[in-house]
């Protein structure tokens, strides 16, 4: 049999990661005694209370699903959960995947007799956990009400505990808190007192520039003015994370830690930050906004190569009204480049080449067209449209395993050889052959009957993977037929998209059908680029503008024998229109018309 072994620790102490190492020999060994074939190890530390959040686990969960093993072997029960509902969620997809459970404590298969007894466990190892975070709870908030300590970590900037535990200032760290503060208090937003660091050749502890948004938090921080702030939230077990508290239930403590800044440059500082808050419309991101596609890692930029993050603000005008827009993270963290920048709206100049020129995408623009996208790919009423070639594809690759060594000829040729082994022991028993030619041959037949048997066993399920992505695609279509699907068609379309590519005068979607067979390989369905133009989908009013402009220009350079009414009906604009464009480029010099040639002679 395929085995796979699942080992687990709650914490990262150097104690469990010991134990942990014990009991991921200890499985391996259990597999070995019983000869089965170890294929997959799932080995990580992380909390049974919840299944949330376990990579492993869940990787388990989807490999057992696929069928990639026959036998999952553990050490007991609370290894796998803590947790009632999980528990029997798991035993229930076991019993689909027909994947058995071992115990290699008690040395036994886990048997449906049992699930009372094994549920009982369940409860009780839960109940455990529970009381365990309610002690935890209660001494963390003790500790907190009566400041015996504060929690200072390796990431806390300006500030670090000494050997004997208590907190100093970190004074190189401290002057540049200091600066911060005083320039935030003078006025600067956090974007500029960044570009005034860097320069002076300030960095953070990675090398790289302060990012706008440290800034901001370190100066809303009041542990640098020695105040610490606890029991700002807890664990509920219930429901499994962490929980923010009321700001009434909030505890603080004055001097506390060593001051880095005074009191009053502190509430300065986060006033002024207050007060360029309430211009901008926006105090804080709206981080539960989930629009109808996860972009995230999707949106990908051309000129830089970095990655695109989705950012809020507010109309200047409507301050009602939310624009969620992807911009680039260098441009986030660095702003435009010398070359693309604004400098005239600086308060500090930029003096290094760092920063990103690309264009932001609006979300409800690029939403649009990939509603329009996903009707284009997934129309019922096309003649062929991609799901019809994926289901294509899938069964022309099924028709063709199926011409292959069938499933009848394998188990007609393991029959063959069960006759051989019969008629050999017949001779052996004639006297015909000796034991040792017997031996020898019989292990040759078996031999042969193992690979036979394991060719079996791979396209039984090559068979059933193949069949079951053409019901999944089949169901889907059926689906979309019967008509108001949008939301599985969005969900389709982001399975398959690869990356969207954010060039500088186009957006390309990048398309791999494959995805939507599991990663089915085939030449056929290769990727597919969709393109749009920037100018025709993302351009503000202001651009469209101009790019009108610039085609009055191009085509009155190609003609200049053209007239103002022959360009307003080419272009399909007003005669008046024309005429103020055109009387704008007379002003800049870029083109006057010659009245004795009749003529206009652009420059």
């Amino acid at each position: 049999m395929l085995a796979a072994i699942y080992c687990r620790v709650s914490t990262n102490e150097q104690v469990q990661l010991d134990a942990l190492k014990i009991q991921e020999k200890e499985a391996k060994l259990a597999v070995e005694q019983n000869g089965w074939t170890l294929v997959a190890e799932y080995v990580e530390s992380e909390s049974g209370t919840t299944a949330e959040g376990r990579l492993e686990y869940l990787r388990m969960i989807a490999d057992m699903s696929e069928k990639k093993f026959d036998v999952l072997v553990i050490k007991s029960e609370d290894r796998l959960n803590r947790n009632v509902k999980d528990w029997y969620l798991l035993i229930d997809k076991m019993t689909q995947a027909d994947v058995k459970l071992y115990f290699y404590l008690t040395k036994s298969f886990y048997q449906p007799d049992n699930s009372l007894i094994t549920g009982l466990k369940a409860i009780l190892a839960e109940e455990y956990s529970r009381q365990l975070s309610v002690k935890e709870n209660n001494a963390h908030k003790y500790r907190q009400k009566h400041g015996t300590s504060v929690i200072i970590t390796n990431n806390t900037y300006g500030l670090r505990k000494n050997e004997k535990k208590e907190v100093v200032i970190v004074e190189h760290e401290a002057q540049i808190l200091r600066i911060m503060f005083q320039m935030i208090k003078e006025g600067y937003g956090a974007r500029s007192v960044s570009t005034y660091l860097f320069n002076q050749g300030i960095t953070n502890r990675a090398g790289k520039q302060f990012n706008d948004s440290d800034i901001r938090r370190m100066i809303r921080n009041p542990l640098f003015m020695g105040t610490a702030v606890m029991n700002r939230t807890h664990y509920d077990f219930d429901k499994k994370k962490l929980i923010k508290n009321p700001k009434s239930e909030w505890i603080f403590h004055e001097n506390m830690v060593p001051a880095i800044v005074d009191g009053e440059l502190w509430k300065a500082a986060n006033v002024m930050l207050d007060i360029h808050a309430k211009k901008t419309g926006v105090k804080h991101s709206p981080r539960k906004h989930a629009g109808p596609y996860n972009f995230s890692g999707k949106i990908k930029c051309d000129c830089c190569q970095n990655v695109y993050y989705k950012t809020f603000r507010r109309r200047y005008a409507k301050k009602d009204e939310l624009i969620i827009e992807w911009k680039c993270s260098d441009y986030l963290n660095y702003g435009r480049s010398n070359k693309g920048a604004r400098e005239q709206i600086r308060k500090i100049s930029k003096e290094f080449g760092k920063g990103c020129d690309n264009w932001h995408v609006r979300e409800s623009v690029l939403i649009k067209i990939m509603d329009n996208l996903a009707s284009q790919l997934f129309d019922a009423e096309q003649d062929e449209n991609l799901l019809d070639q994926i289901l294509r594809v899938l069964r022309q690759t099924l028709a063709k395993q199926e011409r292959g060594e069938t499933l009848i000829g394998l188990a007609a040729m393991r029959d063959s050889i069960e006759q051989r082994k019969s008629s050999l022991l017949d001779k052996l028993l004639d006297g015909i052959v000796s034991d040792e030619q017997y031996k020898k041959k019989l292990e040759e037949l078996c031999h042969q009957q193992e690979g036979i048997d394991q060719k079996y066993q791979m396209l039984v399920r090559q068979q059933e993977e193949l069949q079951n992505k053409v019901n999944r695609v089949e169901q889907i279509k059926e689906k979309l037929q019967q008509g108001g699907m949008e939301e599985i068609r969005r969900r389709m379309l982001m399975e398959m998209v690869d990356e969207i590519v954010v060039k500088a005068d186009e957006l390309v979607i990048r398309v791999l059908p494959q995805r939507l067979m599991n990663r089915a390989n085939t030449d056929e369905l290769q990727c597919k680029e969709f393109h749009y133009d920037r100018l025709t989908y993302f351009a503000s009013a202001t651009e469209k503008l101009d790019a009108r402009k610039q085609e009055l220009y191009n085509l009155i350079k190609e003609q200049p024998e053209m007239t103002n009414r022959q360009a307003a009906d080419k272009l399909g604009v007003g005669f008046s229109t024309i005429r103020r464009w055109i009387r704008k480029y007379q002003d800049e010099g870029v083109m006057k018309y010659d009245s004795n040639e009749k003529k206009w002679i652009v420059k």
